[in-house]
């Protein structure tokens, strides 16, 4: 503290009773001086150094606490992000799905309405689309014929006419008439049309006893597999509408391998979706025979992402043919670790198709 100037006032003096020893006593004088300040007091604190220690570790500790909170708040947001990101990709395969739904019922719509004979409509009931197809190429050929039949009366009653007759007829009707060369046009288009209704009831009759198929799709919506079975699986009801086709499958292993049951020539194929940051995702299509406990690898695939280290979806897609023997395994095998995949319906599955008999 700093008193600047000061003015002395006056003096005095003031007799204080001191200490007494036996009959003895003695007085002390004690002088009293009053100041009088004439300008402001001005005070100057310093802090010490233990303050300045106490406060600044305080500081830097409060930073620290609020960068580490607002780290945290930006992850989890981060990872909201991703998984709103995720089901809005799937919420768009869905609605695809919904779409080409919505097209092939209306295409069967379209393919179960015949067209109308001699101005009559004719609705026809039926439980699948191979009996509508049947009906309407046979309510064709029916009409076909008949137009055949009449056009046959026609050329009889004109050649039974007289020479004088035909030739007053075919001045009307001659080879160059435009209405000979609409007729021509008419009879070529109902050959063609007759040829594909032969067809279709060809192909309606076709036996489809020995067509095999299956399709499968992941068990789990999302999972991590390291360095091996990718898996496990479930058949696709809705992909293969007829159990029968996957009867002559069987999944082992957990449902993470297809087991053959007859001999032939198959179409394999497989697709796996990756939400990864990694580089590089790749996974191979194994066979594992009957009498072997040594898979070999029928096809590869591999894909890569963007090298910024940012999360991203890739998918990878494979295909070959091969001869598969009773007995045989095919499974699908991840060649690097730590992999996060989308097992959702549409993103990653295996299926096999066989297209003859050995």
């Amino acid at each position: 503290m700093k008193i600047p100037l000061y003015q002395k006032i006056s003096e005095k003096a003031n007799v204080v009773p001191g200490p007494s020893i036996g009959n003895a006593s003695c007085s002390v004088k004690q002088n009293k001086q009053f100041y009088e300040i004439e300008n402001s007091i001005e005070i100057h604190l310093k802090s010490s150094r233990a303050v300045r220690r106490f406060i600044i570790p305080i500081f830097i500790l409060s930073w620290l606490s609020m960068l580490l909170i607002l780290l945290f708040v930006l992850n989890t947001l981060r990872y909201q992000i991703e998984s709103q990101q995720v089901e809005m990709e799937s919420l768009k395969f869905k609605i695809n799905n919904l779409n080409q739904e919505v097209l092939s019922l209306k295409n069967l719509a379209e393919a179960t309405d015949p067209r109308p004979i001699d101005g009559t409509k004719h609705e026809i009931k039926s439980e699948s689309r191979l009996e509508t197809t049947s009906l309407m190429t046979l309510n064709e050929v029916s009409t076909f014929s008949r137009k055949k039949r009449d056009t046959s009366e026609e050329a009889k009653d004109f050649k039974n006419l007289k020479p004088s007759g035909r030739k007053i007829k075919a001045s009307g009707s001659g080879r160059n008439s435009k209405q000979f060369r609409t007729h021509r046009r008419n009879k070529i288009q109902q050959a063609q049309r007759l040829c594909q209704c032969q067809k279709c009831l060809r192909a309606n009759n076709t036996n489809f006893s020995d067509f095999q198929a299956i399709h499968l799709k992941g068990a789990h919506p999302e999972t991590v597999v390291e360095s091996g079975h990718v898996g496990p699986w479930f058949v696709d009801s809705k992909a293969v509408a007829d159990s029968k086709l996957s009867s002559s499958f069987q999944l082992r292993e957990d449902g993470q391998s297809i087991e053959i049951k007859s001999s032939g020539l198959y179409f394999i194929y497989a697709q796996v979706y990756y939400l990864t940051s990694h580089a590089l995702n790749s996974f191979t299509i194994k066979l594992l025979p009957k009498d072997s406990d040594s898979p070999t690898t029928l096809a590869f695939c591999s894909s890569t992402t963007v090298a910024d280290k940012s999360t991203s979806e890739i998918s990878c897609y494979t295909a070959t043919v091969h001869t598969l023997q009773a007995g045989d395994r095919i499974h699908v095998q991840q060649r690097e670790k730590h992999r996060r995949l989308i097992m959702r319906p549409g993103h990653s599955f295996l299926g096999l198709v066989k297209l003859g008999v050995s």
